[in-house]
């Protein structure tokens, strides 16, 4: 089986915990993402279309048996979602729901495929009669009547953006200290400054006095051409 190197190419750990430079991944091998995520696929295909199956043979004619067609449909829906969920769809890892899409995603979706539901269900059915009323009240019977008509794909879906709803945590990688060697060598270091301008002012001055002060030394006498002092009288 083939084999794939995986690195994580975001700076954190999957935790939002941030990396530090000094840390580096630990590459993992595995089998073939795309393979594993066909196999899940054909698995959840081949679930869903069963369970599809399973529920064309109840009567949907009847309220009695309208709504265990109804679960097995959105169960359909629901397994190819995970399918792809654990075939690696994500991030791979443990599942975990996703509170902002199970939220503002697949409540709003369930509300609306149960009304539709509801008020088209057969005749006896629980509540169809006020749900149907309500409907024509808002002025959506029409749209409701049209849904109506595709029924089965309404618990497909449903069932499908539960399945939106989960997340993965992310690989667990791991992570190694990197450390670095520093080469030593015999060689001394030698230290070397930039000179400035003004530094070399400085420092032509400074040896200007010192040759100066080489020359004449401090308490030194100085006599005229016939050898006399200069402090001696004439």
């Amino acid at each position: 089986m083939a084999l794939l190197r995986h690195r994580e190419a975001d700076s954190t750990n999957g935790t939002g915990v941030r990396r530090g430079a000094d840390e580096e991944v630990v590459e993992r091998t595995g089998p073939t993402p795309g393979l594993i995520r066909a196999i899940f696929t054909l698995a959840g295909v081949a679930a869903a279309g069963f369970l599809v199956w399973l529920g064309s043979t109840f009567d949907q004619t009847t309220s009695g048996e309208f709504w265990p067609a109804v679960g097995l449909l959105a169960a359909a829906g629901l397994v190819l979602g995970l399918s792809q969920l654990f075939g690696g769809w994500t991030k791979w890892g443990l599942p975990t729901i996703s509170p902002m899409v199970f939220l503002l995603g697949f409540l709003p979706t369930a509300i609306v495929g149960a009304w539709v539901l509801l008020a088209s269900q057969p005749d006896g059915g629980w509540q169809k009669t006020r749900f149907a009323d309500w409907t024509d009240s808002i002025g959506v019977t029409g749209l409701v009547s049209g849904l109506a008509e595709f029924w089965p794909a309404i618990p497909l879906v449903v069932g499908l953006v539960l399945a939106f709803s989960f997340d993965t945590t992310g690989p667990r990688t791991g992570y190694a200290r990197r450390t670095e060697t520093v080469e030593r060598t015999d060689e001394p270091v030698v230290a070397t400054t930039e000179r400035t301008d003004d530094d070399t002012s400085v420092a032509e001055d400074l040896r200007t006095r010192d040759e100066a002060a080489t020359r004449e030394p401090v308490g030194a006498e100085t006599r005229t051409t016939d050898g006399r002092r200069d402090d001696e009288p004439v």
